[in-house]
């Protein structure tokens, strides 16, 4: 998608790139249906069309990851349901999956040379998954003469050793 062509109107998704362009990324998803049972064939499917190439959806996505190793658990056929508790689980993950086209994520792009930058970087683990985050930190400067721009400070947090 080009954005001239939105706004001639060669093609319609114009009311998407007027929310991206006012500030804001949002998500859209497809319903996917609950049935009555799913094969492991069917939820491995289902798991890998999950795109999410920001990372925003993280905790998210990783539901239905660990979900998917919990299916690889049970050394169940590709073309068996899966067990009953797994499928509760998946079937919760399916009512809520929808619900992420609510959500906004506010863009904020305000940054001057002058201003003092921090990246605060954060990670975990588990025995499931892995997670690290980098947050960027932009502050005023409150003097009254700009000056040249200092190092950009970094800072990384974690509650174990290991993974740093």
């Amino acid at each position: 998608m080009y954005v001239d062509d939105v706004l001639a109107g060669a093609i319609c998704p114009r009311n998407e790139l007027v929310e991206a362009l006012n500030g804001r990324f949002h998500f859209n998803v497809q319903e996917m249906h609950v049935k009555p049972g799913y094969t492991k064939r069917e939820v491995l499917s289902c798991v890998a069309k999950l795109f999410d190439p920001t990372g925003w959806l993280g905790p998210i996505v990783i539901e239905a990851k660990i979900l998917m190793q919990d299916i690889w658990l049970t050394k169940i056929d590709w073309d068996d349901n899966i067990p009953r508790s797994i499928y509760v689980r998946w079937e919760n993950f399916l009512k809520n999956y929808v619900h992420i086209s609510k959500s906004r994520i506010p863009r904020w792009v305000r940054y001057t040379p002058w201003n003092e930058i921090e990246f605060h970087g954060f990670c975990d683990a588990s025995e499931k998954a892995y997670a690290a985050v980098l947050y960027v930190r932009v502050r005023k400067r409150n003097f009254k003469y700009r000056s040249k721009r200092k190092s950009i400070v970094v800072y990384k947090w974690t509650d174990s050793s290991i993974v740093l």
